[in-house]
């Protein structure tokens, strides 16, 4: 799945599973809410957030994809990502100089 320059969108309720990259929200795309999916032996992701603000990923499972649950890049601003349920080699990267997370580790459960 690929959002790029999307507003508002809404992806729920998908088994998201055995891709190189699960979803990839990119290119400015703001607002979108991403709620009761399963992203699992993804190769390398669950999710990839590229240059991207305000979206929101909630009641998710991210479960042994290759290298990140949710990685994000060039410095995504004020994702809210909260209770999601996290076991992968590492749960989530962030990457970027004016990084900036909300609430990122509220309610998630992120397992060893």
């Amino acid at each position: 799945i690929k959002i790029g320059y999307g507003f508002e969108n809404l992806v729920f309720n998908n088994s998201i599973v055995n891709n190189g990259i699960g979803m990839s929200i990119e290119d400015l795309s703001e607002q979108n809410i991403i709620q009761k999916n399963k992203f699992f032996n993804n190769d390398r992701s669950g999710i990839e957030f590229d240059e991207v603000n305000r979206n929101t990923i909630r009641y998710n499972l991210f479960e042994n994809n290759g290298e990140f649950g949710i990685f994000m890049e060039n410095d995504p601003i004020n994702n809210f990502i909260y209770a999601n349920f996290f076991n992968n080699i590492n749960n989530i990267q962030l990457s970027g100089l004016n990084s900036l997370l909300y609430k990122v580790f509220t309610f998630n459960i992120i397992e060893a």
